[in-house]
């Protein structure tokens, strides 16, 4: 059957690379001059195995959809006439060249909380770093790394029901241990790494970005002897070194191509573009993989620097016309511009300020001001407007409130 024109998204050649989909828009093969990669999917469209000619990947995730941890292997032929013993070293060399090893991560809501590897076959030190953020941000703001890898808990083997008094997460007490490395990432305005500094102020690490997410980076001697490195880029991004993506919660995004590998989860509601990233990188940002939106958060009060009393979202006109047509008339008719989340509250809000308003084939019903704030319900206003375009703008919002806690003070302003 033909495609839908809409969703025709896919790249099929870049720059001499050529892209390979299978039938639900997920990438499963890329090849470049001869060399091939192979991808597989499973049945909720998360990215499981990676595979080159050099290495294989396999990676796993929590019933969230958040990755829980990911187990490189470098490809090594067996020689039998050169013995065990040079086989074993080859394949210790190969592993440490690439990288390859077992990854653990631990998570905090929607944020990269830590990541644990334990120690090598070949010697090589486990380690643990865990990463700090501006408060309900994805913007980084330390990272501290310990020599050894997290201790885990090992599950008891229950014999009869489930017993929360020999559950060890409720039994154990964390102990607070030191950290061997600290230091502080320096950011730009998108939120994104571009340096980290040691704790005497020198440069660690930096980077040189491309317009996409590519980068050059460096580490000073220090950096390189504490086996520090740095894998955060764009709000939300996780560079794997193994296969060069991005993992931005939801999807895996391609630097070399500023574009996702697999479809939009929330479909149209992020755009007509499935595999779209942003409709520019350097005023705008996707933390989870799912709608992009404008790096406008935190008014600007006199002298330039930030007010804490007010925070200022952004929609586009552009991409959404007719929900920033439906704000800016419903402010000119006298609804507030400022507002306050109050989520607990949305479903209620919602049904109070559709009751009464008939439904139209094809159409949503758009309310201002949303649920989600205090200043909806009874008499919101309500329009009947595109799915496409109300889905759209809905998730826009909503992923620039998404780090704001209740009782945030938001206004919600049209950009173009």
């Amino acid at each position: 059957a033909k495609r839908n024109k809409l969703m025709d998204n896919l790249l099929r050649e870049y720059t001499g690379t050529h892209y390979e989909y299978d039938e639900r828009g997920n990438q499963i093969r890329r090849w470049h001059n001869g060399q091939q990669s192979q991808m597989r999917w499973d049945l909720f469209d998360r990215l499981v195995r990676f595979e080159d000619s050099t290495l294989s990947v396999d990676y796993a995730y929590d019933p969230l959809g958040r990755r829980t941890h990911k187990y490189s292997n470098a490809h090594h032929k067996h020689r039998p006439e050169a013995g065990s013993h040079w086989n074993q070293n080859e394949q210790a060399r190969k592993q440490r060249e690439l990288g390859c090893g077992f990854t653990l991560f631990g998570w905090d809501g929607d944020t990269l909380a830590w990541e644990s590897s334990p120690a090598q076959a070949d010697g090589t030190a486990g380690k643990t770093v865990h990463y700090l953020y501006e408060p309900g941000t994805f913007v980084p703001v330390a990272q501290a790394m310990r020599h050894q890898p997290i201790r885990l808990l090992a599950q008891p083997n229950y014999e009869a029901a489930y017993d929360i008094d020999q559950d060890p997460l409720w039994t154990h007490t964390a102990q607070a241990l030191p950290i061997d490395v600290l230091t502080w990432y320096q950011c730009d305005h998108l939120g994104t790494p571009q340096e980290l500094t040691d704790p005497n102020g020198q440069i660690a690490w930096s980077a040189q970005y491309k317009a996409w997410g590519e980068i050059k980076e460096q580490c000073s001697e220090w950096a390189q002897r504490e086996g520090l490195t740095n894998p955060i880029r764009f709000q939300g991004q996780y560079h794997d070194h193994e296969t060069g993506l991005h993992y931005n919660r939801y999807r895996y995004y391609d630097p070399r191509v500023g574009r996702f590998i697999s479809k939009d989860p929330i479909s149209y509601a992020g755009g007509l573009n499935l595999y779209a990233y942003a409709p520019n990188p350097t005023g705008w940002v996707d933390p989870l993989g799912l709608s992009s939106c404008p790096c406008k958060i935190g008014a600007k009060g006199e002298g330039g620097t930030e007010s804490n009393a007010e925070k200022i979202v952004t929609i586009s006109k552009s991409r959404f016309p007719e929900s920033a047509q439906h704000i800016e008339d419903a402010v000119g008719a006298g609804k507030t511009g400022t507002l306050t989340i109050d989520r607990a509250n949305a479903a209620s809000r919602r049904r109070d300020s559709l009751r009464g308003i008939e439904t139209k084939s094809g159409f949503d019903r758009d309310e201002y001001p949303p649920a989600m704030f205090k200043e909806g319900g009874k008499g919101s206003s309500v329009r009947h407007i595109n799915p496409s375009d109300n889905r759209g703008a809905g998730a826009c919002i909503g992923a620039q409130c998404r780090v704001l806690p209740n009782g945030t003070n938001v206004r919600i302003d049209v950009v173009d």
